[in-house]
């Protein structure tokens, strides 16, 4: 085997170009362009892996020994061996085969039922096996053979004698090599033919893993399921050649039209634009026309090269090297839109309103205007840097309402080979021309954002775990921040994830609302459209092997429960009373619901406090539902000193028994606790508490028991 080296970051010309090569006999070489070879080291039997440690700078050499050798290279002095460390396989040592599966991180198989890997920075070592529950057992006899490693995708690729193809994705988005088999998930395993896979290979493109076998070579391709909520349409990609459709029911406002279309093609791309959907299969792109009339009819289609497209009205636009073409829904060029070499080509496109906003390979943020006939550039493409230092790679982007706002996530590079998405969002305010850096936790990374569908200063940010050292309640201490809820049981695959309500505005600048972990069944962020949180969701099939189909879920936002139903006007003065209040502006939040007239509305808005403790809010809503009882029994109650014990009164008044129950434990004061379960008529519960927490009432409690 051979190995190119640049060391000391790009010393080429003291150096000139560099390999290393391993020889039968176990001889480790160094040569350059220039004919130069001479002898680094001899090793024990012969080289079955020769490595390049680039955070080291060093060679790793792997022998059919088991041996591993590391020395460092240096140009002023002879290279030797500074490290020696014998390996525990029991394979065959003649057909390992060891890999980099992160940064210092090796990965081998010979032949096992399992990947043994060793960390060479903690010298933390241990195995990803087949008797992994994930797999049910039907692997606990067959043997890997081959495995490769996707640096983007952070997925080990494995071959086994029995023709399946299995994978294990790392959890930990942290830039540091996982220390412990936990920190890799299992993926269902794939058996495309019965016959072994002595050697895997991933593309060189987005999501392709090769199988070489004796009778040809099989190529997965990776289906990343499609999502798009925009205009009133909410679209899913159910299955590899279906979506789950979804648009206002003009009988029912309160309610959607839903319908699945499937289509005789492998989906790869999705959009939409007012009652149209674009539909991508790879070489082909499908326009058709939705309506709750009648079954989807097909507008127009054209082949095309493109990879990237959006869809505005009656134009699509498709990115191609050095341009981006707006065309007709039959695929004739309407308009170009160029770029130059500095640019880059366009890597993702984002269509809001009559607004386009694209970003490039260069990490530049481009942005038009589509109201007119012929589309216009607005300013100049503006660099993702801050202080003219680069602020990352752009992962994603997202445009709200009235396309005055950019949300951008980013990623990172510790080093050239890994790239770690970044803990912060970056709000451009296209106006000002300015760049709003927000992190809401160290340990949260955000892997989707969306802005609501009519207010422009509301958004939605999913989140997950990035750390694997702490663990859920040790981080939320650390935020200072609360879930929205206590957290509910849930899967172990989205256990870690969340999503936060947040508020943007030029004057204030940017403030969470709420965080609130997502439910069992939730597996990520569709869209939000007040009052409404739209998710992704499982259905359960009925057949027990068949897979599982996303569907879309709606659940109301925090703010909202119990007024689902109610007008645009007292929609949006809740809305705004929810902004002014988040930014402490109370006489705002006020002035935002004075008018509000509905005793109902304000009775939910006080439940609402109750959860979020807000008791000033409270006692407000308390007075406008006219409930004077009510809020006397409020004022009374405000001499004690904890705000838990002064909440738990409000919701006394609002009949919430079990949530004031909840709070009086909180706070400690079982004293009111026993007396609320006394006027409940509890009596077998109030005698529990009090003779484990209030023994000094225990008397009294007996005789009125007795009474």
């Amino acid at each position: 085997s051979a190995l190119p080296i640049d060391p000391d970051g790009g010393s080429v010309e003291k150096w000139n170009s560099i390999f290393f090569f391993g020889t039968k006999g176990g001889s480790v070489c160094l040569a350059d362009d220039l004919k130069h070879c001479s002898e680094v080291c001899k090793v024990g039997g012969h080289i079955r892996s020769l490595l390049f440690y680039e955070k080291e700078n060093s060679v790793i050499v792997i022998t059919s020994h088991q041996l591993l050798v590391q020395f460092k290279i240096n140009p002023n002095e002879k290279l030797k061996p500074n490290k020696k460390v014998k390996l525990s396989i029991a394979g065959d040592p003649e057909e390992m085969v060891t890999i980099w599966a992160g940064q210092g991180l090796l990965a081998t198989c010979s032949g096992e039922n399992m990947i043994r890997l060793l960390n060479l920075e903690s010298d933390d070592n241990y195995i990803l096996t087949l008797a992994d529950p994930k797999f049910g057992g039907q692997l606990l006899n067959d043997k890997i053979l081959s495995i490769d490693y996707n640096v983007k995708k952070r997925i080990i690729g494995c071959g086994t004698k029995d023709g399946y193809i299995i994978m294990w994705k790392c959890k930990s988005l942290a830039s540091v090599a996982p220390t412990d088999s936990d920190a890799w998930e299992a993926c269902l395993p794939i058996r495309p033919i019965t016959q072994g896979f002595p050697n895997v290979s991933w593309g060189a493109g987005q999501g392709l893993l090769a199988g070489m076998h004796p009778g040809g070579i099989v190529i997965l391709n990776e289906t990343i399921l499609k999502k798009r909520m925009r205009d009133g349409l909410k679209i899913v990609q159910c299955n590899n050649k279906a979506l789950e459709i979804r648009m206002k029911n003009p009988q029912t406002p309160n309610s959607d039209y839903q319908f699945i279309m499937t289509l005789g093609f492998n989906i790869k791309s999705i959009d939409c634009s007012n009652n149209r959907v674009l539909v991508w299969n790879g070489r082909e792109v499908r326009i058709y026309e939705i309506t709750t009339e009648k079954n989807p009819s097909l507008e127009g289609s054209f082949e095309t090269k493109a990879t990237v497209f959006g869809l505005h009205e009656d134009s699509v636009v498709q990115a191609l090297e050095g341009r981006i073409e707006v065309c007709n829904l039959k695929g004739t060029v309407k308009q170009n839109l160029p770029l130059t070499q500095e640019e880059g080509d366009i890597t993702i496109i984002e269509i809001s309103k009559n607004n386009m906003a694209c970003a490039t390979t260069n990490n530049i943020i481009k942005i038009w205007d589509l109201s007119r006939r012929t589309w216009k550039q607005l300013g100049v493409g503006r660099n993702f840097e801050h202080n003219d230092q680069p602020l990352g790679d752009i992962r994603s982007i997202a445009m709200n309402t009235d396309a005055t706002r950019l949300c951008i996530l980013s990623e990172t590079s510790p080093v050239p080979s890994i790239k770690i998405p970044d803990t912060k969002i970056y709000i451009y305010d296209i106006q000002t021309d300015n760049f709003t850096t927000y992190e809401i936790s160290k340990y949260r990374i955000p892997t989707e954002v969306v802005w609501d569908q009519t207010d422009p200063r509301l958004f939605v940010v999913e989140l997950e775990w990035g750390s694997e050292s702490k663990k859920e309640g040790d981080l939320l201490a650390d935020e200072g921040l609360e879930e929205q809820d206590n957290k509910p049981e849930a899967s172990e695959d989205n256990a870690l994830k969340a999503v936060a309500t947040m508020f943007v505005t030029s004057e204030q600048g940017v403030k969470v609302h709420s965080l609130m972990p997502l439910d069992g069944g939730e597996e990520g962020i569709l869209g939000l459209s007040v009052p409404h949180y739209y998710f992704l969701g499982s259905n359960t099939p009925e057949e027990e092997d068949a897979p599982s189909q996303l569907t879309i879920l709606r659940k109301p936002m925090r703010d909202f429960e119990n007024l689902e139903n109610i007008d645009e006007v007292t929609r949006k003065a809740i809305l705004n009373f929810s902004v002014h209040l988040a930014y402490g502006n109370m006489d705002e939040a006020y002035n935002a619901v004075r008018n509000i007239d509905n005793a109902s509305v304000w009775q939910s808005m006080a439940m609402m406090c109750v959860k979020t403790k807000r008791l000033d809010v409270a006692q407000i809503c308390l007075g406008n539902m006219r409930f004077a009882r009510g809020a006397k029994a409020v004022r009374q109650a405000m001499k004690e000193p904890e705000l838990e014990a002064k909440i738990a009164m409000v919701a006394i008044q609002l009949n919430q028994i079990e949530e004031a129950k909840q709070l009086y434990k909180d706070c400690g004061r079982y004293d009111l606790l026993t007396k609320l379960l006394e006027a409940a008529g509890e009596w077998d519960e109030a005698l529990e508490f009090a003779e484990s927490k209030d023994r000094i009432n225990l008397k009294t409690l007996h005789y009125k028991i007795g009474q």
